[in-house]
């Protein structure tokens, strides 16, 4: 950015004389003053490349002949990046971050802090999407692990390391998920003030495929809730699962600029089978006539309780009675050009004594593209889940 500042800027300015020199080195120095929002010290250092690149001016219409001249005289302001980053972001007209919060607020905050550290995941609802701004390199829970794309056929047993797609993070590094820089999906997590006690465990979708976790939840510890998300949902499915004391978490889908044929609702429901029978060590079912509804009926038939979320196409998918289900893309009038559209799906565990809860949560919800403010279109929140430690 300087470089061009310093070398281009002034190429077709037609400099001969002293005084237009000298006004041409004044020029550049606010210019840089200004888009860089940087010290007289700062500018200090550039001086002599800037009244060296003031002095090589060009008649009008003329561009130097020579980029090695250009490269010889041009100059990189040590952190440039850094400093153009930090200066959006505290340009409040592009940043819509917000952090500060009044004592009333706080209040109701906390209060929904202490009822999620107790394992109640309905504070959560219409809240936005979480995101981690350091991750851990051990997991709070020995996790098996399943990779199914197409580029990964994968497997691991039960060990406290982070595998691709899965990211691990304490509740003090919890902030809200930005797609675009300044640009938060909601500010609740920018607000609230989560402690280390809470665990925060973020699965992925597969490049065009699976992937998938199980941890027994015996291993929960007590004081430390689990949380797991899926994070911004916008055409992926996920799922959460028991069967006996195991915990699973599945999350199907493609990269955002895949154009393949691949289809969340079909392959994507087939590497989803496939990577629990993975974990199961079943045969791999060949499947192909299969979609929602076939996967809402493999939950019923093969867990004792599951949640699931997906993007439905206008096509009837039955429910059953040990699943939850939402369909996040039904039309809705608080559907419009002024809102962003996101889901997600998040399941707590907790433990109290000998006792085992998870509850789950499936949010569909729309951001306002102005505020920021976020609402809740339609959400599916479980009644807790029960289990007694052996």
């Amino acid at each position: 950015m300087i470089n061009k500042l310093i070398n281009n800027g002034i190429s077709n300015s037609g400099v001969f004389g002293l005084k237009e020199v000298k006004s041409e080195y004044l020029s550049l120095t606010n210019k840089i003053k200004r888009i860089f929002n940087i010290s007289n010290e700062q500018v200090d250092k550039v001086k002599p490349k800037l009244k060296q690149s003031a002095m090589q001016g060009k008649p009008a219409g003329q561009r130097s002949s020579s980029l090695r001249e250009q490269i010889k005289t041009s100059y990189v302001m040590p952190d440039s990046s850094h400093i153009a980053k930090n200066n959006f972001i505290k340009t409040e007209r592009f940043n819509g971050v917000k952090n500060e919060v009044t004592t009333e607020e706080r209040n109701i905050l906390n209060n929904e802090k202490n009822s999620l550290m107790k394992g109640n995941v309905s504070s959560l609802l219409g809240k936005g999407i979480m995101s981690a701004q350091k991750l851990e390199n051990v997991l709070p829970i020995k996790c098996e692990y399943t990779r199914l794309d197409k580029e990964n056929n994968r497997y691991s047993p039960a060990n406290l390391k982070p595998q691709a797609g899965v990211a691990f993070s304490t509740g003090t590094n919890i902030k809200a998920a930005e797609i675009i820089l300044g640009k938060p999906l909601g500010n609740y997590f920018n607000k609230q003030n989560y402690d280390d006690n809470l665990k925060v465990v973020t699965i992925d979708n597969g490049n065009c495929g699976t992937i998938g976790i199980s941890f027994n939840l015996n291993d929960i510890k007590a004081d430390q809730p689990l949380l797991l998300h899926s994070g911004q949902l916008s055409g992926c499915t996920m799922a959460y699962a028991i069967k006996g004391d195991q915990m699973y978490a599945f999350h199907t889908g493609k990269p955002g600029n895949d154009d393949s044929d691949w289809k969340t609702d079909k392959e994507g429901v087939k590497s989803m089978i496939n990577g629990y029978e993975k974990m199961a060590r079943l045969p791999l079912s060949d499947r192909d006539d299969v979609n929602n509804q076939s996967l809402i009926n493999y939950l019923h038939d093969n867990f004792d309780f599951s949640a699931v979320t997906f993007c439905g196409h206008g096509e009837k998918v039955a429910s059953q009675s040990n699943v939850i289900m939402l369909d996040y893309n039904k039309p809705s009038e608080m559907v419009n050009d002024n809102n962003a559209r996101v889901a997600n799906a998040v399941a707590v565990i907790s433990k109290d004594g000998d006792t085992i809860k998870i509850e789950t949560l499936l949010d569909d919800m729309v951001i306002d593209k102005k505020t920021l403010e976020t609402s809740s279109i339609n959400s599916e929140l479980s009644n807790s889940q029960y289990i007694s430690k052996l």
